[in-house]
């Protein structure tokens, strides 16, 4: 009966390998899969298109994957728990076995069948993907009937009953600021993709009029205008394509394509009428995130701003989108516009052209900037009055005062970081 007895205990531990193999194989799976980000999956597709197929078919519904997996590693976990605890009161009569079997049982299938299959396949699930994937696709097939009648039965029910009555709230911005920064200190992103991201962020709250070419720096030429003035134009502003205007800037008539004008007049054909394209009309209070799939390289990369009047309100280039992303493109005789510049304890020079929202990030102060685009134009709202330089502003904890003027705008100021008083 003893020998009966222990080739019992002896088969039910034989039978807590596989258990414990198993466990560790729907711990992976789950990691895998779960954890594959769209670069991985057309790696996997790039390896094969038959394991393209396989994870795709597996990720196509996710809930019934999920239900898969946790089915399956419950039911592997509580039979490993049902041999063990077998094994425990089967050998009662010496504790020391006894517990010791217990303790090392539990220990095993944590380390063993959670810990390290977890840690093992997470920093290379494109391998462990086309091992992991196509008998993971056998088992999800297999247990179709029974995933379907246990969705339907129980944990859908459930679902609906445990369901918050209001939809989870969106992530604010500063929660995915905190999460990109945190990235970023632990550096799984580099400082570059850091400011990128922020940049994409961020995007959302501007408007056409933030990053637009105002109308009293719009270059543009008069429909009557000859070959001589278009020469002017492009020797001043190296541009290639610019608005038409008929009397005014508040008609423009369309956007002329520079490069084809030039071609065209060497073959004699010297009209601006002729090549010039229908304007892209845009209100100013347009969100720029709205313009990136409208503006597109080529006769479709300028927009004329307008106004609530439907006067020009200036002009909005596809390179200007592309610098609130990426930053300042600089181009050969532009005008770059300056960050910022320490010229002392505190004391800092900026461009009256800055953006009001690039202004805000530096400086960390709490405005609404309203209808406000440049730092400047908030100086000016602030004073009440194109002020004169020397003329200052206190916002918050910021002095700023005018350093230099340009006709009737702003071109520089002085910006003093004061301490609060206590």
């Amino acid at each position: 009966m003893i020998e009966h007895l222990e080739f019992i205990d002896i088969l039910g531990a034989c039978f807590l390998v596989p258990l414990l193999v198993l466990s560790g194989f729907f711990s992976s799976s789950e990691t895998v899969l779960f954890g594959l980000d769209a670069s991985e999956r057309r790696r996997l597709h790039a390896i094969g298109p038959t394991m393209g197929r396989v994870i795709e078919g597996l990720l196509a519904r996710p809930r019934q994957l999920l239900i898969t997996i946790l089915l399956c590693n419950m039911t592997v976990n509580t039979l490993y728990m049902v041999i063990s605890s077998v094994l425990v009161v089967r050998s009662r009569s010496h504790w020391l076995l006894s517990v010791s079997i217990a303790i090392g049982s539990l220990l095993c299938l944590i380390i063993f069948g959670e810990v390290i299959p977890k840690l093992m396949v997470r920093n290379d699930r494109v391998r462990f993907g086309r091992l992991l994937g196509p008998p993971m696709l056998l088992v999800h097939r297999g247990l179709g009937p029974l995933r379907t009648i246990l969705d339907l039965g129980l944990i859908s029910p459930l679902s609906r009953l445990t369901a918050p009555e209001t939809a989870p709230s969106m992530l604010q911005s500063r929660e995915i600021h905190e999460a990109i920064d945190n990235a970023t200190a632990e550096g799984e992103i580099s400082p570059l993709q850091d400011r990128l991201l922020d940049n994409i962020i961020q995007i959302n709250r501007l408007r056409v009029r933030d990053v637009m070419v105002p109308r009293v720096e719009v270059a543009a030429l008069d429909i009557d205008d000859g070959h001589e003035q278009a020469l002017e134009l492009i020797r001043h502003h190296n541009l290639t394509r610019v608005p038409v205007y008929e009397g005014d800037l508040d008609t423009i008539v369309g956007v002329l394509d520079l490069k084809s004008y030039l071609l065209g007049y060497k073959q004699g054909n010297g009209s601006i009428r002729q090549y010039i394209r229908a304007p892209r009309f845009v209100p100013e209070i347009s969100p720029v995130e709205g313009l990136l799939g409208v503006l597109r390289p080529g006769a479709d990369s300028v927009a004329i701003a307008v106004d609530e009047y439907g006067g020009t309100a200036g002009v909005v280039t596809l390179e200007d989108l592309i610098e609130e992303l990426v930053g300042e493109i600089p181009e050969e005789g532009g005008k770059v516009q300056v960050a910022p510049m320490l010229i002392g304890p505190s004391r800092w020079r900026i461009s009256g052209e800055m953006g009001i929202h690039d202004f805000i990030d530096a400086f960390r102060v709490d405005i609404d900037p309203g209808r406000i685009s440049t730092v400047g134009g908030l100086v000016m709202d602030r004073l009440g009055h194109v002020p004169d330089a020397g003329e200052f502003v206190d916002i918050e904890n910021l002095h700023m005062q005018v350093e230099s003027m340009g006709e009737s705008r702003i071109e520089s100021l002085l910006v003093s970081v004061q301490e609060p008083q206590s």
